[in-house]
């Protein structure tokens, strides 16, 4: 299980689904707070710069993921990186995530 770090709800139809969801942390929250922890409402994230090549080469069919990967370093590969994703796949991040939220939701 992913977090998210804001849903907006913009309609009555979109509320009652949210409000429907079971087993949810969510936390009102304002609107200038998200503006500021989340830039891209107010401004799109830059292209990187080689956007039209790696787009290239994942429509090439002669290209594997490990090639492209390579020559474009899309995967973090550090120890941080690799742990986490260690202890996401055997579920441990949600386990902690959990008790963190229930922690956070009950002081």
């Amino acid at each position: 299980m992913k977090g998210v770090s804001l849903v907006m709800v913009n309609t009555s139809k979109g509320d009652a689904i949210f409000k429907d969801l079971e087993n949810v942390f969510a936390e009102q929250r304002t609107l200038q707070e998200a503006l500021k922890e989340n830039p891209n409402l107010h401004e799109p994230s830059p292209y990187n710069p080689q956007r039209d090549a790696i787009i290239s080469a994942f429509l090439d069919p002669n290209r594997s993921l490990e090639s492209i990967d390579d020559e474009f370093h899309l995967v973090d590969h550090s120890l941080k990186a690799t742990i986490k994703n260690k202890a996401d796949k055997i579920g441990l991040f949600d386990i902690v995530k959990r008790v963190y939220n229930w922690y956070k939701a009950n002081i």
